[in-house]
């Protein structure tokens, strides 16, 4: 009897063992469980804040137009060269008479002011790029100092950029014809500097409210010629300079502005102010392409279709200025080499890759019209600010040159 007791109780024994082993392990378990859940947690919900943040931020912003555009490959790293372009002249460097003369047919060239900006030339370029739209910048040069990577970015993608100031000072800019290419020969060489291939850009200048602003005078448009300057206006803008305006509104803007012409030069800004120029510009270049037009840089000239008479011109006339490269690319030798300059020689464009769903030749009328107006001279319409900061500068008060 004694024995049989003492089974029973050892055998409980090991049963309450057994069942004190369970629930230990099933605590470990339990606890196991739960700090995988936390662990999870702590992974997910940063994602989630920022993922209401973005869709926030998102819902108050202006709506964007949502256009199907295909993946683009890499920009182009082969080097262009401008020899068909003649030398500038004194009395004879406006940019617009050159395109004026080129017998081009629907031609956009994108020219953007003030840069660049850390915020919204990144969302600019992305547009460019993922529409292969080359353009051209205008930069001040101390904006080049503070954000260089972005003068790099913008010719490693194949963009030409030119020197619009150094200071971004009206006042200290014409100060004297000394100050004023002092400033532009100071912000011509941080392009250089920044180039990834040491390109020299083709020498266009692009005056801070135009030519026709009050501070120009011949004098300035001479010392430019003399220093291997074209200067170059717009005939065409979106109107961003108020940057009140929403995307919207921009692109009302410019498609109701936009002249009947062969070769429109669109004036756009990119400071910290224009935003919406970033969010209107995919639109704007579809709207172009479904319309016909194809996209060059200011230095892409083609002048096939040019007079004899002109092209008699190009042909007796020795650019200097186009011995250089103006490829602002990856390509490792961007050299460009001097080309002859016959009609038969296409210079190279580039053409987005988005085919234009219409095509056909433009119309073929001279006149011009300024931002805004339907004026064919070149005239200055409002007043001019007393601001003299340049990124201040309205198209409103600007002449605007007329350019077939």
């Amino acid at each position: 009897m004694a024995l049989s007791n003492d089974f029973e109780a050892r055998r409980r024994a090991r049963l309450k063992e057994q069942r004190r082993k369970r629930e230990r392990m099933n605590k470990i378990k339990r606890i196991v469980f739960i700090l995988l859940c936390l662990l999870i947690l702590i992974i997910l919900i940063p994602n989630i804040i920022r993922g209401c943040s973005n869709g926030k931020s998102e819902s108050n912003a202006p709506a964007k137009s949502v256009t199907t555009v295909t993946e683009l490959p890499e920009p182009t790293t082969e080097a262009l060269n401008v020899t068909s372009i003649p030398s500038p002249k004194e009395g004879d460097n406006d940019f617009l008479d050159v395109l004026k003369n080129s017998g081009q047919i629907k031609k956009v060239y994108l020219t953007f002011e003030d840069g660049p900006d850390k915020t919204v030339t990144p969302e600019i370029l992305d547009t460019l790029r993922r529409y292969n739209v080359k353009a051209t910048f205008f930069v001040v040069g101390k904006n080049i100092e503070s954000d260089s990577y972005l003068c790099t970015r913008m010719m490693e993608e194949g963009h030409l950029v030119l020197p619009l100031s150094y200071s971004g000072n009206l006042d200290t800019l014409y100060a004297s014809k000394t100050d004023f290419m002092d400033q532009i020969d100071k912000t011509y060489d941080l392009i250089c500097e920044n180039s990834p291939t040491a390109a020299k850009p083709f020498k266009i200048y692009r005056f801070p409210g135009g030519s026709t602003s009050p501070r120009v005078t011949q004098a300035y448009k001479d010392e430019l010629a003399a220093n291997g300057y074209y200067y170059c206006d717009w005939n065409t803008s979106v109107g961003d300079d108020n940057s009140t305006r929403t995307a919207d509104q921009l692109n009302t803007y410019f498609t109701t502005n936009m002249p009947q012409l062969n070769n429109l030069v669109v004036q756009l800004h990119n400071t910290s102010d224009n935003e919406a120029t970033a969010q209107m510009l995919g639109t704007m270049i579809k709207n172009l392409l479904d319309d016909g037009y194809s996209f060059c840089r200011l230095d892409e000239v083609d002048f096939n279709n040019a007079s004899d008479e002109y092209m008699d011109q190009i042909n007796t006339t020795d650019s200097p200025e186009a011995t250089e490269s103006v490829a602002a690319t990856t390509a490792p030798a961007a050299a460009a080499t001097k080309a002859p300059a016959a009609a038969a020689t296409k210079a190279p464009t580039v053409t987005a890759t988005t085919p234009p769903s219409t095509g056909g030749a433009g119309n073929g009328s001279n006149s011009g019209s300024s931002s805004g107006s339907g004026s064919a001279t070149a005239s200055s319409s409002g007043t001019t600010g007393t601001n003299n900061n340049i990124n201040n500068t309205s198209s409103s008060t600007k002449g605007v040159i007329e350019t077939e």
